[in-house]
């Protein structure tokens, strides 16, 4: 096996020369290429009977894709982000400085207060006083939508661009669609906006991948692809955040999820795994939900993300629940390869 690496990668932008010093530490070809072939193996157990779900695993050195599910709907599929969409609502306030994240807002539940901006919190009993990162590992909507009518639309979808959404991703999954953003908004629609519920905003899977593995791997947006260049070679990324102090409190923040947060039920925190969890609604006849997660693990030194859809699912159970049997696997399958710890 080939030696685990940290390079520097240094891209000519437009507006200069900008260096990214932490790529991260991962698993060179030849532990992925088993890895990947031990995986493609029949996995039983693992999607519960009755259960729509899709799901990939994407290395954060290069960006290879060595386990998914359901390729079509990774790449075609393009539906409301629900609360996942918070992590670029929170980014967006960070990057610019726009809000004191340490300042609380009281939420005190679905029932006892007025909806902000025609959003209500899901919590009935309420999340009490909670500032950004507490707010991101709870979900909680009353934070969120205050938060969205402070920002304002324009620069929440400005954050939506850098991080990659309204444009494919690059992958050579086949049919790939872009997904889209709203043209429009109006300043009541902020705060639904905030939490990612608003018409107009559709992603795919594998673009919230992309984003939540350029949270993981310091600024990075990689483009998911079957095929990678040989000889541990690395295709230039898509794009390069320019905030890594915000990205820092993101991962942060998304490591309380898995220890208490919306990620806690299905113990993802013992898994190593930082990440969010969302649920959007829709209707047909009837209301329903679809479900997701979004993470990168290990936590401290990120080597994998991670992003799972459950088609009519809730995200703190179904989503949640898949994403920590999925690592699971993965992990097992480098204990395997002679892999250890990232």
């Amino acid at each position: 096996m080939r030696a685990r690496t940290r390079a520097r990668v240094v891209l000519l932008l437009g507006f200069g020369a900008a260096a990214l010093a932490a790529w991260p530490a991962a698993a060179g070809p030849d532990d992925l290429d088993c890895l990947a072939l031990r995986l493609g193996e029949p996995q039983a157990d693992l999607v519960p009977a009755g259960q729509r779900a899709a799901f990939a695993v994407m290395d954060l050195s290069r960006g290879r894709l060595v386990w998914h599910q359901q390729d079509a709907w990774l790449a075609q599929l393009a539906v409301s982000p629900g609360s996942v969409f918070k992590l670029v609502t929170a980014y967006a306030a960070l990057s610019g400085r726009l809000v004191d994240p340490h300042r609380t807002q009281r939420c005190l539940g679905k029932e006892r207060e007025p909806d902000v901006g025609g959003v209500r919190c899901w919590l009935p009993e309420g999340h009490g006083p909670v500032s950004l990162s507490k707010a991101l590992a709870l979900s909680c909507n009353r934070y969120f939508a205050w938060l969205g009518q402070e920002l304002g639309g324009e620069p929440i979808l400005a954050a939506a661009r850098e991080l990659g959404l309204g444009r494919s991703t690059g992958s050579d999954l086949p049919g790939e669609v872009a997904g889209g953003l709203p043209s429009a908004l109006f300043p009541e629609t902020a705060a639904r906006l905030a939490v990612g519920q608003v018409e107009g905003l559709r992603v795919t899977p594998l673009q919230l991948l992309s984003l939540v593995g350029a949270v993981g791997n310091g600024g990075l947006l990689l483009s998911p692809r079957l095929a990678v260049p040989a000889g541990g070679a690395s295709l230039p990324p898509r794009g390069v955040l320019g905030a890594p102090e915000a990205l820092r409190f993101l991962r942060g923040a998304m490591e309380e999820a898995s220890a208490f947060g919306t990620g806690s039920r299905a113990r993802l925190g013992r898994l190593g795994l930082a990440g969010k969890t969302g649920t959007t609604a829709w209707q047909s006849v009837s209301w329903r939900t679809h479900a997701w997660y979004v993470g990168f693990w290990p936590a401290h030194r990120p080597a994998f993300a991670l992003v799972v859809f459950v088609h009519e699912g809730q995200g703190a159970d179904e989503a949640a629940g898949l994403a920590g049997r999925v690592v699971e696997r993965v992990e097992q399958a480098r204990a395997a390869c002679g892999g250890g710890a990232p």
